[in-house]
C-alpha cells in the first residue's frame, strides 16, 4: 500500500469509526461543536502559516505527505485532527485547513476550519471543496451501511 493510501485510510478510518457510533445522528454543521481557533482571524500572515506547518510536522506521530495538487496532508495515529497545507503553485497558497471529528452528545460531526494569507476567494473555494470531500466520505459510509 502506498504512503498516500495509508494516510487516506487512516483519515477514513478515524471518520468512519466515529460515524459508526452514531448512524442515526445528524452531521449538520450547525449542530456540531466548533474547533477552538488557532488564530484570532482567518486572515493570517504567511509566517503564521509556515510556523504552523513547522509545528505540526514536529508533533510526535504526525505524518505529512502530498495529498492533492500542491497540497500536503498531515495526520496522526494519535489525534483525529487532519491538517492540509497548500504549497507554492496552489491558488490559495499560503493557506491551511484543519479538519476533525468532534462530538455533539452521541453524534459524530466532521468539522473544518482554515486560515489564509493568500487570495481569499481561492481560499474559500478550496475550503468549500474540502467540505464537499468530507460530505462524500460520510455519504460513502452511509451508502455501505
Amino acid at each position: 500500500m502506498s504512503k498516500r493510501l495509508r494516510i487516506e485510510s487512516r483519515w477514513h478510518h478515524v471518520l468512519l469509526s466515529a460515524i459508526i457510533v452514531s448512524l442515526s445522528g445528524t452531521l449538520m454543521a450547525e449542530d456540531c461543536p466548533q474547533l477552538p481557533p488557532l488564530f484570532a482571524d482567518p486572515h493570517v500572515t504567511q509566517g503564521q502559516v509556515q510556523t504552523l506547518l513547522t509545528d505540526v510536522r514536529k508533533q510526535p506521530h504526525m505524518t505529512c505527505a502530498p495529498f492533492d495538487l500542491h497540497t500536503v496532508k498531515c495526520t496522526s495515529e494519535a489525534d483525529p485532527v487532519v491538517f492540509i497545507f497548500t504549497m507554492p503553485g496552489h491558488p490559495a497558497h499560503p493557506a491551511v485547513s484543519r479538519g476533525a471529528v468532534l462530538w455533539n452528545g452521541s453524534t459524530a460531526c466532521i468539522v473544518r476550519d482554515g486560515y489564509f494569507a493568500g487570495d481569499e476567494m481561492a481560499f474559500r473555494g478550496w475550503i468549500s471543496n474540502l467540505k464537499k470531500y468530507d460530505e462524500s466520505v460520510v455519504n460513502q459510509f452511509r451508502s455501505r451501511h
